[in-house]
């Protein structure tokens, strides 16, 4: 139901029928439904695998959804994994189909071969730039003792009623995923962190200024999102602004909450503050991957024995696995691609997408 990628799909499925295959590594991921919503893009009648012997799809998922996923023998859903997955690793292609050939650049037939991966890592150091905040904000955010200062009161407000109607001593599944999107985040760029930090801020003075009305905001959680510990920029924001509903103050230990929402708006703001102060001209980051690129460049034209070879030699894909690292990355690089003379091979080659 993620509107952004589901919209997508709906416009590739809205055109003159065409020949499309989805491409993912999570087809479950939450649930066993988000396997359904998938399935359900390209079977529209709930019978279409009738012949297969699966009278029912949402019947056969919801049979599958009331047993426990520890139980959950392989049987049950393979009449429709077989009726509807490919599934083809590199070891199941170099066992199945060694003696297979497939068209080459010039179009004739080559045997099929996968290149050795050979891993490099980069290092950088943050600490130059921000000396002691990761060990700072860890501590905040899951200390090796006691609670953690970065309370998350925001969003787990039902802690804080006066009469729960349920057992609220635990920390929801939100929340843990919350801590490590934070993580990742900060992982991914200071700028991605910086961002995040800010909106969390903005939504926890949506908080306090609804209790200042005599109102709490009370979020109605996902309650199976725990099975997913890493979400894009775009689920991240629909997880934090998922309808929200109000309840009375005086249900609530208002001065607790109210105090605990005022120091994670203080943390977060301070937090956001800092990770500001990376400015991409001193982002070691960032310094190391024009390192990197000036590397490849210049590989590229002593190991190329032709333009053509030069050129496939030095294509670059960046990785990210957040939307505003991307955007990040992409606004410096271009700049700096057109001041260092090092990299100016890749002047006007450089795309992004996300």
């Amino acid at each position: 139901d993620a509107p952004t990628r589901a919209g997508v799909l709906r416009d590739f499925l809205r055109v003159p029928r065409r020949d499309l295959v989805l491409l993912t590594a999570t087809p479950v991921n939450n649930n066993l439904y988000d396997l359904y919503h998938l399935v359900s893009f390209f079977l529209k009648q709930d019978s279409r695998l009738l012949k297969h012997g699966i009278p029912s799809i949402k019947g056969l998922f919801d049979n599958a959804n009331r047993v426990e996923p520890g139980e959950l023998h392989p049987d049950i859903l393979y009449p429709l994994i077989d009726a509807t997955t490919v599934k083809r690793t590199r070891q199941f292609i170099k066992k199945h189909y060694k003696d297979d050939r497939i068209p080459g650049p010039d179009g004739e037939f080559v045997p099929i071969t996968f290149p050795k991966p050979i891993p490099k890592t980069v290092r950088y150091h943050l600490d130059d730039v921000l000396p002691g905040f990761f060990a700072k904000f860890a501590e905040a955010l899951m200390p090796q003792e006691g609670p953690p200062r970065l309370t998350m009161a925001r969003y787990q407000v039902e802690r804080y009623l006066i009469a729960p109607e349920e057992d609220v001593s635990q920390e929801t599944s939100l929340v843990g995923l919350l801590r490590s999107g934070l993580l990742k985040r900060f992982e991914s760029s200071a700028y991605a962190f910086s961002t995040t930090c800010r909106k969390m801020a903005e939504q926890h003075r949506w908080l306090l200024d609804a209790m200042d009305t005599g109102q709490v905001i009370h979020k109605d959680f996902y309650r199976e999102c725990g099975a997913s510990e890493d979400l894009d920029d775009d689920e991240f924001v629909d997880l934090l602004e998922q309808s929200d509903h109000t309840q009375p103050l005086e249900l609530f230990d208002a001065e607790r909450l109210r105090q605990d929402v005022e120091n994670d708006l203080q943390l977060l703001t301070e937090f956001a503050e800092e990770a500001e102060k990376v400015k991409p001209a001193v982002d070691p980051k960032l310094e190391v991957l024009v390192e990197t690129l000036v590397e490849i460049a210049r590989d590229a034209e002593e190991d190329g024995l032709t333009d053509e070879e030069k050129g496939d030699n030095r294509k670059v894909l960046i990785f990210s696995y957040f939307k505003d690292t991307a955007i990040w990355i992409d606004d410096w690089l271009r700049d700096v691609i057109r001041q260092d003379n090092r990299l100016s091979r890749f002047e006007g080659k450089v795309a992004v997408t996300c």
